[in-house]
């Protein structure tokens, strides 16, 4: 798992934000962030003022709903998925938990995809490049499977 540490944007400092020494400043921050292709422009809630930041369209977080401290806190997540593997007897878990996650205000400015692959909380940044070669050895893993599998006698 990747630790980063997110800096705290001062006013007045950061590039996309200006107008937060205004007198309506108390009252609205004007965020300037382009919005390419295949986003949209969103209200977003920081510290109980609304800013607008452009939202990939596979991002499911609603950004109004929830209450930032800090513009580095705005996130964008996707649809997240998992795989239920059998446990013991009767229990279960999910597994290879996966959703595509991006920081665009911390740094992190490119989208990856966050992997859990045992289910307990701790998730792998993995690049483009990274998320499919996983992806092609759960493939062949899961052709492994099935032939042990088949090798059962019934």
């Amino acid at each position: 798992m990747v630790a980063t540490t997110r800096p705290k944007i001062e006013a007045g400092r950061h590039p996309l934000i200006k107008n937060l020494s205004s007198p309506e400043s108390r009252y609205r921050m004007t965020v300037a962030i382009p919005s390419p292709s295949g986003e949209r422009l969103v209200p977003a809630s920081v510290r109980g003022q609304i800013v607008h930041v452009s939202c990939p369209d596979w991002c499911v977080v609603d950004h109004a709903a929830a209450d930032e401290h800090h513009l580095e806190d705005v996130s964008h997540l996707g649809k997240q998925l998992s795989m239920t593997a059998p446990v013991g007897l009767t229990g279960s878990e999910d597994v290879l938990v996966a959703h595509v996650s991006q920081w665009p205000f911390s740094g992190e400015t490119h989208p990856y995809l966050a992997l859990d692959a045992t289910g307990c909380g701790e998730f792998s940044e993995l690049t483009k490049v990274q998320a499919l070669a996983f992806a092609d050895q759960l493939v062949a893993h899961a052709a492994q499977l099935r032939a042990l599998a088949a090798s059962i006698t019934d």
